[in-house]
C-alpha cells in the first residue's frame, strides 16, 4: 500500500470534498426574500385576484377593498368564522358554479387561512376544489376552483370567463 505525502493528506482534509473542481465563486447565492404582501394580493396570484378554471372557463375573484368583515382579534384562538362554516358556504357556491359528471367529481382540495390584512385583523378563508377523474386517465393540471370566504360567511362574487 502506497502512503500519500504528508502535505498532500493536510489539503485532503482541509477542502471540501468537491472544491478542487468548483469552477471560480465559491460564494453560494442567496434566497430572495419575499416582497411584503398587501391585502388582496398573494404571491402566486399577481395584484389583482384569484385564478381558477376548469375546461370551458376561468374564474377570477377579486378582493374588496378595502378589507371589509370582521377582524380577528390578536390574542383570540379562533377566527370569527370556523373552517366547517367557510366550506359550507363554499360548497353552495361551488354547486352553482361547476357540476359533478358521470366519470369525475369536484372534490374539497383543503381550505386556507390567509391574511388579507393581518396587521389590522382582516383575513379570509380560501377553499379550493379540485376536479377528480373516476374512470380513465387524465394529462395536465386537474381544473380547479379556488373561492374566497370572508369572516362573516360572505363568499366573494366569482367572475366567470369563457376559455374558448
Amino acid at each position: 500500500m502506497r502512503k500519500l505525502p504528508l502535505v498532500a493528506a493536510v489539503l485532503i482534509a482541509v477542502l471540501p470534498a468537491d472544491a478542487a473542481f468548483s469552477q471560480t465563486d465559491q460564494t453560494e447565492p442567496q434566497p430572495k426574500k419575499a416582497a411584503p404582501m398587501s391585502f388582496g394580493q398573494q404571491i402566486w396570484d399577481g395584484p389583482t385576484g384569484i385564478y381558477s378554471y376548469d375546461l370551458d372557463t376561468q374564474f377570477l375573484v377579486e378582493l374588496p377593498r378595502p378589507p371589509v368583515g370582521p377582524i380577528w382579534k390578536m390574542g383570540e384562538p379562533n377566527p370569527p368564522l370556523s373552517v366547517r362554516d367557510a366550506i359550507a358556504q363554499a360548497v353552495k357556491l361551488r354547486n352553482k358554479l361547476v357540476h359533478d359528471e358521470k366519470n369525475c367529481v369536484w372534490g374539497l382540495k383543503g381550505a386556507l387561512l390567509t391574511p388579507w390584512d393581518a396587521e389590522n385583523g382582516y383575513w379570509y378563508w380560501e377553499v379550493e376544489f379540485e376536479q377528480q377523474i373516476l374512470v380513465g386517465g387524465s394529462t395536465g393540471i386537474p381544473a380547479n376552483l379556488r373561492l374566497v370566504v370572508l369572516m362573516d360567511g360572505t363568499v366573494v362574487k366569482v367572475k366567470e370567463k369563457p376559455q374558448r
